[in-house]
């Protein structure tokens, strides 16, 4: 404690929250949104930092809060875990804390890589929320278009998987048994369904290349072949 009674870690938490500041260095993709943000580890190292410099020490606390049943993409299995943090801000002279919390969501073939996943952005969020970082509000400085980092490899896994199904690239053909099976193929291509989209655009450009004819014209040649398990 100061002479006043003050606890230390509130005037610690102050000078952090006075002098960080966290770069948004990652970037998605492009039929994402193309949004910048900052990924995990660029708020975990700003925050890091300033902890040390200022006698804190964080302390953390993590369960798994839910798993849900298998999500199935590109004929793999993918769990999704959520966990809940709760976090302690301690500060290594009087003792003194604050304990603030947050929730993460991980998506992975096996539980423990998806509860890694999930771990790393329940704290990611839990500093966002503690420290003020804004997704919005936080600059890029002194970054070049050129150097732009990479999107966070679990942030792509989760919104990749997240992603609604891309819409079929073949363009609607013109005559009735070609139309009626473009929709039942439609109908069972996509994540967790029976037909994956690439290998159905690559089978189908395969039939159109052997025929001679557009993508949309061989509809009904595609549907007979994927019925009797041809890929491309």
């Amino acid at each position: 404690m100061t002479d006043n009674n003050v606890p230390l870690v509130y005037a610690a938490i102050h000078k952090v929250l006075t002098a960080l500041k966290v770069d948004k260095n990652g970037e998605l993709p492009s039929n994402l949104g193309g949004k910048s943000y900052a990924t995990a580890e660029a708020v975990s190292n700003g925050v890091k930092n300033l902890f040390v410099e200022n006698n804190l020490i964080l302390v953390a606390n993590e369960e798994v809060a839910h798993i849900d049943t298998p999500h199935h993409d590109d004929k793999k299995s993918r769990f999704l875990v959520t966990t809940r943090g709760t976090y302690q801000a301690i500060h290594i002279e009087d003792g003194s804390s604050i304990t603030f919390s947050g929730l993460g969501q991980g998506l992975a073939t096996g539980t423990a890589i998806a509860t890694n996943i999930a771990s790393t952005f329940a704290l990611k969020n839990a500093l966002q929320r503690q420290f003020l970082i804004s997704e919005d509000s936080v600059e890029r400085e002194g970054q070049s278009e050129q150097a732009a980092p990479k999107q966070d490899r679990a942030q792509q896994t989760v919104a990749a998987a997240t992603a609604p199904p891309k819409k079929s690239p073949v363009k609607a053909p013109a005559d009735k048994d070609n139309k009626e099976a473009l929709a039942r193929i439609s109908a069972d291509t996509g994540p967790g369904k029976k037909y994956n989209p690439a290998d159905v655009s690559a089978l189908n450009e395969k039939i159109a290349a052997e025929l001679g004819k557009s993508k949309g014209e061989v509809m009904v040649e595609l549907e007979k072949r994927l019925l009797a398990g041809e890929v491309a």
